[in-house]
């Protein structure tokens, strides 16, 4: 683990220390294992900063993913702590936009994960056809292709895993979502969205 990589909050009184307590008592009813569905509870009640999982919370869910796919299972609420404390958020201190994608790898690094962080999107899709799983974010609607209203048009992250007919099972594609969503590749997920980055493990 990273000297700088931040595990425990400096104040108990801290939102970040209640959010931890809040986080924790809900996922007592949160069966261990990969999760769909911000929008399910207990995930959806679960708090990211001020905000909701079900409203900011796909990024930490697909580290969570990843971290179940690769063994090194981390509870939900540790994983949402840790995008806390390390400053993962998209904009600033705010974590209405969810976490930056571009951020994940550094929870990666400090849980010594071994990892390919990719931007363009072609390049992606050719890399992750070689590759177990991995992470793609991007933009919900097409119209968020027009750079000044991609804010408007929200984020997504999702974990994905790929079979050996090439086939991806995706985490989380829809909020109330209970089982992963089969598509044919990447291509199909992505379909005409605009690709932000990506990692594959």
């Amino acid at each position: 683990m990273s000297r700088r990589w931040k595990t425990d909050f400096k104040s108990e009184k801290s939102r970040t220390a209640r959010n931890l307590a809040h986080n924790e008592e809900l996922c007592k009813s949160l069966i261990q294992g990969l999760f769909s569905g911000q929008g399910n509870e207990p995930v959806r009640s679960m708090r990211y900063g001020k905000h909701t999982m079900a409203h900011c919370g796909c990024e930490a869910i697909a580290v969570y993913n990843i971290m179940q796919l690769l063994g090194l299972e981390q509870p939900l609420y540790r994983v949402i702590t840790e995008f806390e404390l390390n400053g993962l958020s998209m904009l600033f201190f705010s974590t209405f936009f969810g976490a930056s994608p571009k951020k994940l790898g550094r929870y990666f690094t400090a849980h010594g994960v071994d990892f390919t962080y990719i931007k363009k999107r072609e390049e992606f899709i050719k890399t992750a056809q070689n590759r177990p799983f991995g992470i793609a974010a991007f933009w919900v609607n097409t119209y968020s292709k027009h750079r000044f209203n991609r804010f408007g048009s929200g984020m997504h992250t999702v974990a994905f895993t790929k079979a050996e007919d090439g086939t991806i099972s995706v985490f989380n594609r829809y909020n109330g979502d209970t089982q992963p969503r089969i598509y044919k590749n990447l291509e199909e997920l992505l379909d005409d969205r605009k690709f932000i980055s990506g990692y594959v493990f």
